[in-house]
């Protein structure tokens, strides 16, 4: 116990979208640090997010929500640091993506002063289909999966994506502007 880093921790945790009436996620173990600081200065009182041996399913039902989170409606204050550790995610169908099922070893959201919302990703036995109007079906055949990328102001800077496979290998880096269709 410190009188400066309070802890809250929450056993089989649930998280249920109301509005498409679909369970997003499951958790065995949510820790919440509360940060007495954060709370003198009218911030949200939680400074740091982990979470242990959870579950995401994500589709297009959801995407309403999912706009919601991401754009934060209202919201100026900095995300705390979010810490995902051991998990899985099932994603589809959601746009182009028709199922995509991955093993999260660990996932880490944190604001970055100046650059935004930092986000590293490591992913194994990453399996999924992806479906582009007018092309067939691609598949996504890869063993694992690495990245660190900045988002902030619309943009995704891209400092390292790699993806690893028996059939295939894809390395990116750069930036990309989806409000203007454009990557470099």
């Amino acid at each position: 116990f410190h009188p400066f880093s309070l802890r809250v921790t929450i056993d089989t945790l649930e998280v249920e979208d109301a509005a498409a009436g679909l369970l997003l996620a499951r958790a065995e173990t949510v820790d919440a640090s509360i940060s007495p600081r954060r709370i003198l200065s009218g911030l949200s009182p939680v400074s740091r997010v982990r979470v242990a041996n959870y579950a995401l399913r994500i589709v297009d039902a959801n995407r309403p929500l999912l706009d919601r989170l991401r754009t934060r409606e209202g919201s100026k204050e900095p995300l705390p640091d979010i810490h995902l550790v051991g998990g899985r995610i099932g994603i589809g169908p959601l746009g182009p993506v028709t199922r995509l099922d991955a093993t999260l070893t660990e996932v880490r959201i944190r604001p970055v002063t100046y650059m935004g919302t930092r986000v590293d990703v490591a992913a194994k036995e990453v399996d999924g289909e992806l479906s582009v109007p007018g092309h067939p079906p691609g598949a996504l055949p890869f063993s694992s999966v690495d990245a660190d990328l900045f988002a902030g102001e619309g943009i995704v800077r891209i400092r390292r994506f790699s993806a690893e496979g028996r059939s295939a290998s894809l390395r990116l880096s750069g930036v990309v502007d989806p409000r203007r269709g454009e990557a470099n």
